[in-house]
């Protein structure tokens, strides 16, 4: 009968991010913009070291048990804890004065991408092409 709580406080937990998203939905108001670089630069940072320290206690843990998928879930842990930290350090700021082309504002169509860097497909671009649906976004 104590696990009947539990499974309420779980369900609750997991139901407050579609409640979140309800709100802001029925209320756009409430949906505000916050950009501080300096913050987004520690705060990423701060989840990468999370991610570090996970990856090492994970690791002793794997290593203990001689638990090879345990390892595996650490090398995951560190790995993504690289990405986070590149990504902090992309913060407009902290390596460079200015904004990088990941950090625009206005989101990339699929025709304004650099040439090579999606795979293409012959009859799609062609098709693309015919219609004129690259040109309409210039």
């Amino acid at each position: 009968m104590q696990d009947r709580p539990r499974v309420w406080l779980l369900g609750m937990l997991l139901a407050l991010p579609l409640l979140g998203l309800v709100l802001l939905l029925a209320v756009p108001s409430v949906d505000v913009m916050w950009e501080h670089h300096p913050s987004h630069f520690l705060l990423v940072l701060a989840v990468a070291l999370i991610n570090v320290a996970l990856a090492l206690v994970a690791s002793d843990a794997a290593h203990r048990r001689a638990d090879a998928r345990l390892f595996l879930v650490s090398l995951a842990l560190i790995t993504s804890s690289g990405f986070l930290a590149l990504h902090a350090l992309a913060t407009p700021g902290v390596l460079l004065d200015h904004p990088n082309s990941g950090s625009s504002s206005r989101p990339r169509s699929v025709c304004s991408w650099p040439q090579g860097s999606r795979p293409r497909r012959p009859s799609s671009s062609a098709t693309r092409m015919r219609r004129g649906s690259c040109d309409a976004e210039r």
